[in-house]
C-alpha cells in the first residue's frame, strides 16, 4: 500500500515537519520518521514522528541510526524521557 493510504492524519504529520534534521542539523524535507511505523500500528502523533534529512532516515530505517538515539532526541522535544515517550506511543495504539 503506498504509503499515504496508511497515513490517518495528515494534520499532524504536517505539524511535525521541521526544515532541518532533529539528529544531525542538516536541511530535511519530506514526511517526519514515524519510530514505530503505521505498517505496525504506529500512530500518527508527535510523540511518534521525527524529521530527518534523506541520510538519517536512511541511516533509521537499515538499523545505523538506533531507536534509542531517536526516542532521545524526541524525548529531548518534549523534556520527558524515552519510556514516557514510549508509554504515549503505545496508548495511542491501543486506542
Amino acid at each position: 500500500m503506498p504509503k499515504h493510504g496508511r497515513i490517518q492524519n495528515q494534520a499532524v504529520i504536517d505539524a511535525c515537519r521541521r526544515p532541518t534534521c532533529e539528529v544531525c542539523g542538516r536541511p530535511a524535507g519530506g514526511e517526519p520518521h514515524h519510530i514505530i511505523s503505521r505498517g505496525a500500528g504506529g500512530p500518527d502523533i508527535p510523540e511518534n514522528l521525527i524529521q530527518l534529512c534523506k541520510a538519517c532516515h536512511m541511516r533509521a530505517h537499515n538499523g545505523q541510526l538506533k531507536k534509542e538515539k531517536i526516542l532521545w532526541t524526541i524525548a529531548s522535544r518534549f523534556r520527558t524521557t524515552p519510556s514516557n515517550i514510549l508509554a504515549k506511543i503505545e496508548a495511542a495504539r491501543s486506542r
